[in-house]
């Protein structure tokens, strides 16, 4: 933001970013428990995942691009939106993967990208003097 222009942050986006941070740091959190607390590894996961170490470490690597999910949106970097929407992406995959259940997942994960993709909000990630496309 060059020249002390401040551009708004839809409330949408503010929340997304917060929720980015949310999600991640809790995924890590359960995840930690999981393995560390209860010593319990998801029957699905198991396979994939023959140390439990590695579940930890894979969420760790999830909760730091929430972060920087979570950045790029509360700045408005146009990357940020593309990465936002790139998760979402994943989400939705995993939400299918993991019917019944990750029905929820991949709804959200689709309202993320309808959201995302809104004229006002694409505006918003524009860097100033750059026109629209």
């Amino acid at each position: 933001m060059a020249g002390g222009s401040r551009r708004h942050r839809p409330r949408g986006v503010a929340f997304l970013a917060v929720w980015s941070v949310a999600v991640g740091a809790s995924l890590l959190a359960l995840a930690g428990y999981a393995v560390y607390g209860v010593h319990v590894i998801p029957r699905a996961l198991a396979a994939f995942l023959p140390y439990p170490d590695a579940l930890v470490a894979i969420a760790g690597l999830i909760c730091l691009v929430e972060v920087a999910v979570a950045i790029g949106l509360w700045s408005l970097r146009p990357w940020g939106r593309r990465l936002a929407i790139a998760f979402a992406l994943a989400g939705i995959a995993f939400g299918l993967v993991t019917l019944p259940v990750g029905v929820v997942s991949a709804l959200l994960s689709l309202g993320t990208i309808w959201y995302l993709n809104d004229s006002d909000v694409r505006a918003a990630f524009r860097e100033p003097g750059v026109p629209a496309k």
